[in-house]
């Protein structure tokens, strides 16, 4: 229920008032929270914002985006190996940032296209303790296309996730 709570908190936010953003300053800060499930899965956190070191964003939207889709990547950890998360941004053109977010982890399958991704409630992995009720992933896709963006993602089971999320469509 709290975690619903924080849902709904989050969905008024989704028109917050945009700012320069440093990603690495945010991403460090969001990966303070779960430090010591980091540690404790000897998980590794490769991050890489070279390519564009800034975004201009809401900093509520982009710290739950950035929480929700590490807090995944270390829940959805494979068992057999310490989990690897990598983070990177990117440009997919002039003024078209992207970032990056992919992992070595249990993978999912995903629903034919052009049904969006992720629905509320739907959950991949239901058997996985403390995986929440299925509206953290529905959320980040909100909040990027809210701001006319879209979330890209590829799966394979076994291997690993990786979400794209293009922030601005041209």
């Amino acid at each position: 229920m709290q975690e619903l709570a924080a849902t709904v908190q989050d969905q008024r936010g989704l028109t917050a008032p945009v700012e320069p953003l440093d990603l690495r300053s945010v991403t460090d800060e969001v990966l303070l929270g779960p430090r010591t499930q980091v540690q404790e899965s000897e998980a590794t956190v490769e991050l890489d914002f070279g390519a564009a070191p800034t975004l201009t964003y809401g900093q509520a939207n982009l710290r739950s985006i950035l929480h929700n889709l590490l807090s995944n990547a270390l829940k959805f950890a494979d068992p057999s190996r310490p989990p690897c998360i990598k983070v990177r941004s990117g440009l997919a053109g002039p003024d078209r940032p992207t970032l990056t977010v992919g992992d070595n982890g249990l993978g999912m399958i995903l629903p034919g296209r052009p049904a969006p991704v992720f629905q509320p409630f739907a959950r991949q992995h239901p058997g996985i303790g403390g995986a929440g009720v299925g509206v953290g992933m529905y959320l980040v896709q909100r909040i990027i296309t809210s701001r006319g963006g879209h979330l890209e993602v590829a799966s394979k089971v076994g291997e690993g996730t990786q979400f794209t999320i293009h922030w601005f469509d041209a």
